[in-house]
């Protein structure tokens, strides 16, 4: 009887230890969380871009999130007969506040991909790099002048006012050639 009574409280017991263990980590789960997208329709998120160059009708025009380039020229009206849209990415995704610029034929301050060449380029036309204002334009025509040109993009660094976030946001719009 003795040995039913020890049998019987260690299966009570080991009962007892399982149902501790299986409610503890029930009661210790995470909750799983799910990600809710709070702007599943991204197209209809307006955006504004400013087309210039060689435009039919260069201005500010509202586009949608998602959109491209080739959209914003679209929709200033198409290329002037001397403007150059091979020298553009007419794929790349416009975002906010993006100006667009295509570029003369006999313009040569720009590469094929429509990116502005620092070693080239005017004081005028390095103001449209984003972040470069008249005085940092100077300072970029003055830097190239004093060091025979820029060897890489990143050397643009190199210039008082243009750090590691401002090259980060113009890298894809500059070149050396």
């Amino acid at each position: 009887m003795k040995l039913e009574k020890t049998t019987i409280g260690i299966i009570i017991a080991v009962f007892l230890g399982i149902s501790g263990i299986v409610g503890y980590n029930h009661m210790n789960k995470k909750p799983m969380v799910e990600s809710i997208d709070t702007n599943p329709n991204k197209n209809d998120t307006k955006i504004y871009v400013h087309v210039k160059g060689e435009v039919i009708n260069p201005g500010l025009y509202e586009m949608k999130l998602g959109d491209r380039i080739n959209d914003a020229i679209k929709k200033a009206g198409g290329v002037t007969e001397v403007g150059d849209e091979n020298r553009i990415n007419l794929a790349k995704e416009l975002t906010d506040g993006m100006e667009v610029i295509v570029p003369n034929i006999n313009d040569e301050s720009e590469n094929l991909q429509g990116k502005i060449n620092i070693n080239t380029a005017s004081e005028e036309r390095l103001t449209d790099i984003a972040g470069v204002g008249k005085a940092t334009a100077k300072k970029i025509i003055k830097y190239r002048e004093e060091t025979g040109g820029f060897t890489a993009i990143e050397e643009i660094m190199n210039i008082d006012g243009i750090g590691i976030k401002t090259f980060e946001t113009i890298k894809e719009d500059i070149s050396i050639n």
